[in-house]
Protein backbone atom coordinates (compact mmCIF):
# COMPACT_ATOMS: atom_id res chain seq x y z
CA UNK A 1 0.00 0.00 0.00
CA UNK A 2 1.50 3.12 -0.72
CA UNK A 3 0.47 6.41 1.25
CA UNK A 4 1.09 10.44 -0.05
CA UNK A 5 0.15 12.31 3.19
CA UNK A 6 2.85 13.74 5.73
CA UNK A 7 2.28 16.66 8.26
CA UNK A 8 4.89 18.87 7.78
CA UNK A 9 6.28 19.53 11.23
CA UNK A 10 6.69 23.64 10.56
CA UNK A 11 3.21 24.38 9.30
CA UNK A 12 0.16 22.93 9.17
CA UNK A 13 0.99 22.75 5.43
CA UNK A 14 1.22 19.45 4.30
CA UNK A 15 4.08 17.66 2.52
CA UNK A 16 3.35 15.30 0.07
CA UNK A 17 6.10 11.74 -0.40
CA UNK A 18 5.66 8.33 -1.25
CA UNK A 19 6.46 5.66 1.37
CA UNK A 20 5.62 2.27 1.57
CA UNK A 21 3.72 0.23 4.52
CA UNK A 22 4.50 -3.65 4.68
CA UNK A 23 1.67 -5.51 6.79
CA UNK A 24 3.00 -9.00 7.91
CA UNK A 25 0.22 -11.49 9.57
CA UNK A 26 -1.40 -14.70 8.47
CA UNK A 27 -4.96 -13.82 7.89
CA UNK A 28 -5.98 -17.66 8.77
CA UNK A 29 -5.21 -17.31 11.95
CA UNK A 30 -7.27 -15.64 15.03
CA UNK A 31 -9.73 -14.15 12.75
CA UNK A 32 -11.96 -12.00 14.61
CA UNK A 33 -15.55 -13.51 16.28
CA UNK A 34 -18.14 -11.44 15.43
CA UNK A 35 -21.62 -12.15 16.73
CA UNK A 36 -23.43 -9.06 15.66
CA UNK A 37 -25.42 -9.20 12.44
CA UNK A 38 -25.05 -5.28 12.22
CA UNK A 39 -21.00 -5.60 12.27
CA UNK A 40 -21.20 -7.99 10.21
CA UNK A 41 -23.05 -6.45 7.62
CA UNK A 42 -20.52 -3.21 7.77
CA UNK A 43 -17.69 -6.03 6.78
CA UNK A 44 -16.73 -5.87 10.36
CA UNK A 45 -16.34 -9.74 10.55
CA UNK A 46 -13.11 -9.83 8.21
CA UNK A 47 -10.16 -8.38 9.59
CA UNK A 48 -8.19 -5.39 7.56
CA UNK A 49 -5.41 -8.31 6.50
CA UNK A 50 -7.75 -10.54 5.51
CA UNK A 51 -9.81 -7.90 3.54
CA UNK A 52 -6.55 -6.62 1.89
CA UNK A 53 -5.48 -10.51 1.17
CA UNK A 54 -8.66 -10.90 -0.79
CA UNK A 55 -8.71 -7.70 -2.55
CA UNK A 56 -5.46 -8.39 -4.94
CA UNK A 57 -5.25 -11.93 -7.07
CA UNK A 58 -3.90 -14.80 -6.40
CA UNK A 59 -0.78 -14.23 -8.29
CA UNK A 60 -0.38 -10.47 -7.14
CA UNK A 61 3.61 -10.35 -6.32
CA UNK A 62 2.83 -8.70 -3.44
CA UNK A 63 1.17 -11.63 -1.61
CA UNK A 64 3.84 -13.66 -0.28
CA UNK A 65 3.47 -17.13 1.72
CA UNK A 66 6.02 -18.08 3.66
CA UNK A 67 5.56 -21.76 3.31
CA UNK A 68 8.55 -23.23 4.96
CA UNK A 69 8.45 -23.98 8.76
CA UNK A 70 10.90 -25.02 11.14
CA UNK A 71 9.29 -25.30 14.07
CA UNK A 72 6.36 -27.40 14.30
CA UNK A 73 6.30 -31.27 13.79
CA UNK A 74 5.72 -32.65 9.97
CA UNK A 75 2.48 -34.22 10.83
CA UNK A 76 1.01 -30.82 12.50
CA UNK A 77 2.16 -28.77 9.30
CA UNK A 78 0.79 -31.63 6.83
CA UNK A 79 -2.98 -31.12 8.87
CA UNK A 80 -2.75 -27.26 8.60
CA UNK A 81 -1.14 -27.57 4.92
CA UNK A 82 -3.96 -29.43 3.69
CA UNK A 83 -7.15 -27.70 5.81
CA UNK A 84 -6.19 -24.12 5.05
CA UNK A 85 -3.17 -23.22 2.84
CA UNK A 86 -3.68 -25.85 -0.31
CA UNK A 87 -0.90 -28.29 0.64
CA UNK A 88 1.67 -25.41 0.31
CA UNK A 89 2.94 -25.24 3.77
CA UNK A 90 6.61 -27.69 3.80
CA UNK A 91 7.65 -28.97 7.20
CA UNK A 92 11.71 -28.36 7.41
CA UNK A 93 12.37 -28.77 11.04
CA UNK A 94 13.15 -31.98 12.47
CA UNK A 95 11.02 -32.07 15.59
CA UNK A 96 11.78 -35.60 17.97
CA UNK A 97 8.79 -38.55 18.85
CA UNK A 98 6.97 -38.33 21.57
CA UNK A 99 6.83 -42.19 22.76
CA UNK A 100 3.02 -42.13 24.02
CA UNK A 101 1.49 -39.23 21.94
CA UNK A 102 0.98 -38.36 17.99
CA UNK A 103 2.44 -34.87 17.77
CA UNK A 104 -0.99 -34.10 16.62
CA UNK A 105 -3.69 -35.33 19.43
CA UNK A 106 -6.74 -34.04 19.18
CA UNK A 107 -8.93 -34.49 23.05
CA UNK A 108 -12.28 -33.36 23.54
CA UNK A 109 -13.01 -31.90 27.24
CA UNK A 110 -16.44 -32.07 28.45
CA UNK A 111 -17.56 -28.94 30.55
CA UNK A 112 -19.81 -25.98 30.98
CA UNK A 113 -19.13 -22.95 29.26
CA UNK A 114 -19.77 -19.37 32.19
CA UNK A 115 -20.21 -16.39 31.76
CA UNK A 116 -19.19 -13.56 34.49
CA UNK A 117 -21.57 -11.06 34.71
CA UNK A 118 -19.58 -8.22 34.07
CA UNK A 119 -18.17 -9.67 30.64
CA UNK A 120 -18.35 -10.87 27.47
CA UNK A 121 -16.28 -13.37 27.79
CA UNK A 122 -16.90 -17.25 28.17
CA UNK A 123 -14.66 -19.74 30.35
CA UNK A 124 -14.58 -23.19 31.30
CA UNK A 125 -13.29 -24.91 34.33
CA UNK A 126 -13.61 -28.11 33.36
CA UNK A 127 -11.11 -27.44 30.03
CA UNK A 128 -8.64 -25.56 32.46
CA UNK A 129 -8.46 -28.96 34.85
CA UNK A 130 -8.38 -31.20 31.76
CA UNK A 131 -5.16 -29.49 30.03
CA UNK A 132 -3.64 -28.85 33.27
CA UNK A 133 -3.76 -32.68 33.83
CA UNK A 134 -2.32 -33.35 30.56
CA UNK A 135 0.42 -30.52 30.56
CA UNK A 136 1.56 -31.82 33.94
CA UNK A 137 1.39 -35.61 32.22
CA UNK A 138 3.63 -34.46 29.78
CA UNK A 139 6.13 -32.40 31.82
CA UNK A 140 6.34 -35.74 33.87
CA UNK A 141 6.77 -38.08 31.46
CA UNK A 142 9.30 -35.90 29.08
CA UNK A 143 11.30 -34.73 32.79
CA UNK A 144 10.87 -31.09 32.13
CA UNK A 145 10.52 -29.04 35.15
CA UNK A 146 8.50 -25.52 35.05
CA UNK A 147 11.83 -23.66 36.44
CA UNK A 148 12.97 -24.88 32.55
CA UNK A 149 9.92 -23.54 30.68
CA UNK A 150 9.84 -20.57 32.83
CA UNK A 151 13.65 -19.97 31.37
CA UNK A 152 13.25 -20.78 27.67
CA UNK A 153 9.71 -19.62 27.18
Amino acid sequence: MYFKLLANSYSTNYVWCLFRIVLAGDHMQLSPEVFSQYATEKRLNKSLLERLYDLYPQNFPCKILLCENYRSHEAIINYTSELFYDQKLIASGKQLEHDLWYPLTLFTARGEDVQDVNSTSFYNNSEVRFCKKNIFELIKLNGVFKADCKNKY
